[in-house]
């Protein structure tokens, strides 16, 4: 009887999700397509979340991390942390409120977002109310820091590549913004 209770669960969670993940009210639904079967790391934020008030209600105060990151730039000399530093300072500064989420940002204040692996690496998209914007706080770091992008396309889609070196290492941040999503990768 027990396990006939534990297995109806189950399959009522499980049909639960099936329902949530078809309905047409989610717009991050339609991006789990690019999300690989075999992905080490799936989180989905289906139901727009105030992010603002979400990180306030975490006590994380903004002005704190803006300090921390201009402190940051000011002792850092490689342009290459200059314009991670630059990012956060900003994403630190467009916290503060859900106005300046869309101000600064170019994110929607009311965002829903997906993080997943493919790979080792790790992919971030999040919902974009002002692509224009997106693209000023990617410049806004390239000009504080004198770190540039470059221009890539693959099978018609365009996004930027940021390429991060040390003696063993490369990395590349790849960004793009496609169809109201702004997508992260490494």
């Amino acid at each position: 009887m027990r396990k006939t209770l534990i297995a109806a669960a189950v399959i009522a969670a499980a049909a639960f999700a099936v329902y949530k993940l078809k309905s047409p009210a989610g717009g991050a639904l339609a991006e789990l397509a690019y999300v690989p079967a075999d992905t080490a790391v799936l989180t989905v934020q289906a139901e727009p979340l105030d992010m603002s008030a979400y990180m306030q209600s975490m006590g994380m105060d903004p002005t704190f991390f803006g300090q921390t990151f201009k402190d940051a730039m000011g002792q850092s000399t490689e342009p290459q942390a200059k314009f991670l530093i630059s990012l956060m300072d900003r994403y630190a500064q467009a916290m503060a409120s859900p106005t300046a989420l869309v101000e600064l940002l170019g994110v929607q204040a009311k965002m829903q977002s997906l993080l997943y692996m493919v790979g080792v690496s790790p992919v971030l998209k999040l919902t974009v109310a002002d692509e224009a914007k997106v693209w000023a706080w990617f410049d806004k770091a390239e000009q504080d820091s004198g770190f540039a992008h470059v221009k890539k396309s693959l099978d018609g889609h365009n996004f930027r590549s940021y390429s991060f070196q040390s003696e063993e290492l490369t990395l590349d941040l790849l960004v793009s913004v496609r169809n109201g999503w702004l997508t992260i990768a490494l």
